[in-house]
């Protein structure tokens, strides 16, 4: 029997109830999402000037909304409750009691606003796009009144014509740090800063699978995707710590901070969830798998990566490896799983 097979089938509570990601839907018909939703402009869906700071203040001032950051393998959602904003180029970090949201605005080309279904099965919202067409990043509302196309009509572009480019290909990024380049990452990881899902500042912007392999195992370690069903199969133990769940995408990451996590099956997905905070992961999708430490300003931190075929960073979950002195239950069932996974290379 496969670890999966172990964790009980639960119902999701929230929107992602299909069998795929949202990306996923219009695939079959040889269409990127942003086409797929072009193709619509004018009925139900509004195209969306790229100005997208404006936009995102405008949502400050509206109540139960939803922050949903989607990739290849994996989709976050949790409510969208942030106190910190800050702006750094094309950059934007919003900051809450149990969230972080970074945004790269280079990455975003182009912006939706989505009508509900009458049927409920899709609710109102905005979803942005990088020039592939693939979806960044939804925010939708749980009452369709709230994100209606009436009250986002002065964020809507000029032209709801439904000519969309055709996806760019993926951009070359460089695949190997030089020597000065890995040394630099080496010094900088052992410095008490946070564990980023982001680039290395001041880095080549290699894949992350790159970055974690010339760390040294000191720091990183490739394992088995059995990790991932192992740790997930005891992941009720673990009701009391609080754990941080992570997914990332060249234009944003999501991070949620809580407790009480636990996990569910759903049809081919797996389910991680709390009582406001939903992440789905595709282990199909998911190609490499690393455990990674490094200190922060507030002790070590101790977590599980997953990569895609790239080597980019598509989910993450960890943790606090010590409380008060004392390394916690976290720490020992990660570093259990690291000695009987790893990969020798």
């Amino acid at each position: 029997m496969q670890a999966l097979d172990t964790i009980p089938y639960r119902p999701a509570r929230h929107s992602l109830a299909s069998d795929e990601l949202p990306g996923f839907r219009p695939r079959y018909l040889g269409l990127s999402e942003a086409e797929f939703l072009a193709l619509s402009c004018g009925h139900h869906t509004r195209r969306l000037k790229n100005d997208w700071l404006p936009l995102l203040h405008w949502l400050r001032g509206i109540p139960a909304l939803r922050s949903i950051t989607t990739n290849a393998a994996a989709a976050l959602e949790q409510p969208l409750a942030h106190e910190d904003a800050g702006v750094s180029g094309h950059s934007l970090r919003l900051r809450g009691p149990d969230q972080e949201l970074e945004f790269d605005f280079s990455q975003w080309h182009c912006g939706f606003a989505v009508a509900a279904d009458v049927d409920g099965t899709q609710r109102a919202g905005l979803r942005f796009f990088n020039p592939r067409g693939d979806l960044l990043h939804s925010i939708e509302a749980e009452a369709p009144f709230r994100l209606s196309l009436d009250r986002s009509a002065a964020f809507h572009a000029a032209d709801q014509g439904r000519e969309q480019p055709l996806p760019c290909p993926r951009p070359a990024t460089p695949t190997q740090l030089d020597a000065f380049d890995a040394e630099c990452l080496r010094l900088w990881w052992q410095l008490p800063l946070e564990l980023t899902a982001r680039p290395v500042p001041g880095l080549a912007p290699v894949p992350r699978g790159r970055l974690l392999a010339a760390l040294g195992q000191d720091h990183a370690i490739r394992v088995e995707l059995s990790a991932l069903h192992t740790l997930v199969e005891c992941l009720d133990a673990f009701e009391q710590e609080c754990l941080r769940l992570t997914v990332a995408n060249h234009g944003a990451v999501q991070r949620c901070r809580g407790r009480g996590f636990y996990a569910a099956r759903m049809e081919a997905a797996l389910l991680l969830h709390n009582e406001t905070c939903t992440l789905r992961l595709l282990p199909q999708a998911v190609h490499t798998a690393w455990i990674v430490s490094k200190p922060t300003h507030q002790g070590e931190r101790l977590g599980l990566e997953l990569h895609d075929e790239h080597g980019e960073l598509l989910a993450g979950i960890d943790a606090a490896a010590q409380t008060s002195g004392l390394r916690t239950a976290w720490a020992t069932l990660l570093e259990a799983i690291r000695e009987e996974t790893r990969i020798k290379e």
